[in-house]
C-alpha cells in the first residue's frame, strides 16, 4: 500500500523522515506513521512510503490539487500522512479517516517579546491584591479613624481622669500617647512591627474596647500579611509576561507595534483570516509577513535573541496548536498562550486523507477509533 509521507519539519509532531547516518536509510516517523504501521500490523498489510516534499495540498485557480491531497486525486498514493486539516474543499477531492485529533490555530509568541519588565514597577507592590482589597483597605482604616474620634478618644478621656482622682497624684497623671490611637495601634499590627502599650503593659492603661479590637485585627492582619508576602514572592520568583493570551490582545499589540505576526504562505489559517470580517483578524492581517515554512519563522526569532533587548524585532508565529508546542519543547524560544477559546482564531479536525475508491476505509475506522 502506497501511503504519501512528507520530508518537510512542518509536518512534526504527525509525521517526519529521519536518516539513519550508519545505513544511510531514510525511517519515517511520527504519530499518525506510527498510526499506519500499527495498523499494517493488525490488517497485515505492507507499507510502501512515498517521500514527497509536498505539503498538504490546496485547490488550485485551475481547479486541480497540489501537495498531498492533488498526490491522492492522481491516484499516486492511497493514503497521505503528515497531520492534515479536514476542510469542506479537501472532502470533495478525498475521503479522510476518523479524526484522530482536534487542534486550534493560534500564536507563538517569541520568548523575548514575553519578558516583562514589572519588577521595576510600584504595580508589583500593588498587583498581590486587587484594587477593591486596597480600597477595603482604605475604608477600613477610615472606619478606625472615625471609631477612634467619635467614641475611643472620650472614652480613654473618661479612664485617664478616673485614674487621676484615684491615684490624686499629678505625677502619675497619664496623658493621651500614639499608643493609644486605634489606628495606629492596627497599622502596627498589619505591618507586624511592635508598639510600646504591649512592652510597658504596667505603666499603659488599655482600654478594653481597644484590646478586642486589636486582637480581632491583629488575627486577620496574619492572614493577610501571610497572603500578601507569599504572593509577592512568587511574582519575584517567577519570570513576568506580558500577558498577551488571547487573540483580541495579540491583534491589540500587532496594531500598537510591540510584534510582527508571521504566517505561512498557502495555507487555511492565512486564507480564513485574510477573509475575515472579524475586526481582530482584519488587524492582524494588516500587519502579517508571509514567510515559507516554520522553520523560517523559527530562524528569524532566533536570530533576533542574540542581539540586544532595545534591539530585537518581537516576532509572532500563527499555526496550528500542537506543531508549536512541539517546537517549544525543542527550542524552548517561543510562548505559546493558555489553552482556550479566548486564544484561538479556530479549531479544526485532523484527519488521515485517503482516495475515495479506497475500499478498507471502514476497517481502518475502526482501527482509529480503538
Amino acid at each position: 500500500m502506497r501511503i504519501a509521507i512528507t520530508s518537510t519539519l512542518n509536518s512534526l509532531p504527525y509525521s517526519i523522515v529521519k536518516s539513519d547516518f550508519k545505513t544511510g536509510k531514510q525511517i519515517p516517523g511520527g504519530i499518525e506513521t506510527r498510526i499506519m504501521q500499527i495498523m499494517a500490523k493488525k490488517l497485515n498489510f505492507t507499507i510502501e512510503w512515498v517521500i514527497t516534499p509536498n505539503k498538504s495540498g490546496n485547490l488550485l485557480a485551475n481547479k486541480t490539487w497540489n501537495g498531498m491531497v492533488g498526490m491522492i486525486v492522481r491516484q499516486e498514493v492511497e493514503i497521505a500522512t503528515g497531520g492534515i486539516s479536514l476542510t469542506p474543499e479537501r472532502m470533495t477531492a478525498a475521503d479522510f479517516l476518523f479524526p484522530h485529533e482536534i487542534d486550534q490555530n493560534t500564536f507563538a509568541l517569541s520568548a523575548s517579546s514575553n519578558e516583562g519588565n514589572n519588577n521595576d514597577s510600584i504595580n508589583l507592590l500593588i498587583r498581590p491584591f486587587q484594587l477593591q482589597v486596597w480600597f477595603v483597605f482604605l475604608v477600613t482604616f477610615l472606619l478606625f479613624g472615625i471609631l477612634h474620634h467619635m467614641f475611643i478618644k472620650p472614652l480613654l478621656g473618661k479612664h485617664l481622669n478616673n485614674l487621676n482622682r484615684e491615684f490624686n497624684d499629678k505625677e502619675t497623671c497619664l496623658k493621651p500617647k500614639i499608643d493609644h490611637n486605634l489606628v495606629w495601634i492596627n497599622f502596627c499590627l498589619l505591618l507586624r512591627q511592635s508598639y510600646h502599650w504591649l512592652s510597658n503593659s504596667r505603666s499603659c492603661h488599655i482600654l478594653s474596647s481597644i484590646k478586642i479590637c486589636s486582637i480581632i485585627w491583629a488575627l486577620s492582619s496574619l492572614v493577610i500579611s501571610n497572603f500578601y508576602t507569599g504572593y509577592l514572592c512568587s511574582m519575584l520568583t517567577l519570570p513576568s509576561t506580558n500577558q498577551i493570551d488571547s487573540i483580541e490582545k495579540f491583534a491589540h499589540a500587532c496594531e500598537n507595534g510591540q510584534l510582527i505576526p508571521l504566517g505561512l504562505k498557502n495555507t487555511n489559517v492565512m486564507n480564513i483570516i485574510s477573509k475575515s470580517n472579524m475586526q481582530s483578524l482584519k488587524t492582524i492581517w494588516r500587519h502579517i509577513k508571509l514567510i515559507k515554512n516554520r522553520e523560517t519563522g523559527m530562524n528569524m526569532i532566533s536570530a533576533q535573541l542574540e542581539l540586544p533587548i532595545s534591539e530585537r524585532i518581537h516576532y509572532a508565529i500563527i499555526s496550528p496548536r500542537e506543531r508549536l508546542r512541539f517546537l517549544q519543547m525543542n527550542d524552548n524560544i517561543i510562548h505559546l498562550p493558555p489553552k482556550n477559546s479566548d486564544s484561538s482564531i479556530y479549531s479544526f479536525f485532523v484527519a488521515i486523507p485517503v482516495r475515495k475508491s479506497f475500499r478498507h476505509r471502514k476497517h481502518f475506522d475502526q482501527m482509529s477509533v480503538k
